[in-house]
């Protein structure tokens, strides 16, 4: 039903190119961690992973495994992606940017958009995993989702270019996209 971070790590990798090759990447609403240091791991201490989250408690988890497994291109970041301007990354500096359930939670989703605007490079893209469906409970409730259809809608009012979207397993979707 969830995903595997290392799973993921490679869907990421497939769709849009070698992560070993010092490239710089947010994980927005990173949660507990997971994805992120799943990538960091295989950048293998090359370019960055900003760990962006606006639960504290959780960011201190990161940095702990983070340090503990010495990945140095680690860096937590406090923030609320939906408050525009609010996250500590320099401007026009990722390559990619990796929202994984994290639309579903998020009511200002046109400040996502210029958060993603802001933060991305020149030819910068973002990957959406997300739940289908509720799935009796299981995944966010029926008036949360962010299903396909949301993001294709919310990407064609934001200016985004849809690069692909793929079926993850039973319950997620993913989604690649750029700045037009």
């Amino acid at each position: 039903m969830f995903i595997n971070h290392d799973q993921l790590v490679s869907y990421i990798e497939n769709k849009i190119g070698n992560l070993s090759s010092g490239v710089y990447v947010a994980d927005l609403g990173c949660g507990s961690g997971g994805l992120s240091l799943s990538l960091a791991k295989k950048m293998n201490k090359k370019g960055r992973v900003y760990a962006v989250d606006i639960q504290k408690n959780l960011l201190e988890m990161v940095d702990a495994h983070a340090q503990a497994k010495s990945y140095d291109n680690l860096l937590t970041v406090w923030s609320d992606i939906e408050d525009i301007g609010s996250v500590i990354i320099p401007d026009n500096s990722l390559d990619i940017i990796i929202l994984s359930n994290v639309m579903h939670q998020v009511s200002a989703r046109d400040n996502v958009a210029k958060t993603l605007k802001q933060l991305l490079r020149v030819n910068g893209q973002f990957v959406f995993i997300d739940w289908n469906d509720s799935f009796n409970g299981m995944g966010p409730r029926s008036d949360m989702l962010f299903t396909m259809h949301h993001a294709h809608q919310w990407c064609e009012d934001n200016d985004f270019f849809i690069n692909r979207v793929d079926t993850i397993n039973d319950y997620h979707y993913g989604m690649v996209g750029s700045i037009r």
